[in-house]
């Protein structure tokens, strides 16, 4: 009977740990996109195609380096801009103003968290700069492949299953 009562109380310790670990978030590491403007006043950004992971946060640096003209870097997070909406309340912005001598150039950068799937479109918000500098940061693949908790969650019920038939014996 003893023996029984430890192997129940060690299986539902061992499930209860596997549980807590599972709702704890992993850890990510956070990476850097580095979008900058190309110089000579052609209105480009120098990159305008970036592949990004699910759901990862990612530091997203703005370097204009022309400093005669204004550029931003919007996010449209919620894929509705258009030539006659380009200073949407929920976009991402990076990089707004001149400095105190006048000067645009400069460098600004900002946390950002890709979505599950999907694209989002980046873009400079001044006046007629969207035709020209879009890119876009498409998630690669679309989903994200299944977490830890899905993995404890099988680790749990495996070694619950393997002390049922010890439990059964006595």
């Amino acid at each position: 009977m003893k023996n029984k009562t430890s192997i129940f109380l060690i299986s539902i310790l061992a499930l209860s740990s596997l549980m807590i670990m599972a709702s704890q978030p992993a850890q990510a590491q956070t990476e850097t996109i580095v979008i900058g403007v190309v110089s000579g006043g052609a209105n480009q950004f120098n990159v305008t195609d970036v592949t990004v992971q699910p759901n990862t946060q990612y530091v997203i640096v703005f370097q204009n380096t022309d400093s005669m003209m204004g550029h931003n870097l919007r996010l449209d997070v919620d894929a509705d801009v258009s030539e006659t909406n380009l200073n949407d309340a929920d976009d991402v912005v990076i990089g707004l103003a001149n400095d105190a001598e006048g000067n645009y150039a400069g460098t600004w950068n900002t946390t950002w968290t890709s979505p599950a799937s999907g694209e989002v479109q980046y873009f400079c918000g001044f006046a007629g700069h969207y035709p020209t500098m879009v890119g876009y940061l498409t998630v690669e693949g679309g989903s994200s492949a299944p977490g830890f908790g899905l993995i404890s969650g099988i680790a749990a019920l495996l070694i619950f299953s393997l002390a049922i038939p010890t439990l059964r014996k006595n």
